[in-house]
């Protein structure tokens, strides 16, 4: 029985571990690398008129965030569930439980706030209007590298755990 208890949460913990790095692969590559992207292409600047690039490019980042935001929902979840495995039969460190206690949150405000105020507002320079001065673009680029940090130290502390379970077994 104690072996299969401990199966499971070095199971989990390898888990949670890959989660969370293909999770900061995915913040990398739509992020950081596609949205800014995007907007550079030379097609969308030879348009016959720039503004329809524009408008082309702000309405494909507004379905790409949107899927992502429930990516990222479904991100969160898993590793909740996994990490409610872990807990029960194994201490995990403290700082693990930290840094998800952040991310959590940040996915939450991105969700139900942040990508649904950023797709009024890319909807309104689509349509010809100008949107008056607001913070979510910025508020949106500092939670994703706050929410890319975590996750990539989440990445090395979990293979950390997995490795001193590991290695904890062994003495046994």
């Amino acid at each position: 029985m104690n072996s299969e208890i401990s199966s499971r949460s070095r199971w989990a913990i390898v888990a949670l571990a890959a989660i969370c790095l293909l999770w900061a692969g995915m913040v990398l590559g739509i992020s950081c690398l596609d949205g800014p992207i995007r907007f550079t292409a030379p097609s969308l600047k030879q348009a016959v008129a720039p503004e329809l690039g524009r408008a082309i490019a702000l309405d494909i980042g507004r379905v790409t965030f949107s899927a992502f935001s429930k990516v990222e929902i479904v991100w969160s979840l898993a590793t909740l569930i996994l990490l409610l495995v872990v807990r029960p039969f194994r201490k995990i460190p403290r700082a693990i439980g930290v840094l998800f206690a952040l991310v959590w949150p940040i996915v939450a405000f991105q969700s139900l706030v942040l990508i649904p105020a950023l797709a009024v507002r890319a909807q309104m320079i689509m349509k010809g209007q100008v949107p008056p001065p607001a913070p979510y673009h910025m508020l949106y680029s500092s939670t994703e590298i706050i929410k890319l940090v975590c996750l990539i130290a989440l990445g090395v502390l979990l293979i950390k755990a997995s490795a001193v379970h590991e290695e904890s077994e062994a003495a046994v």
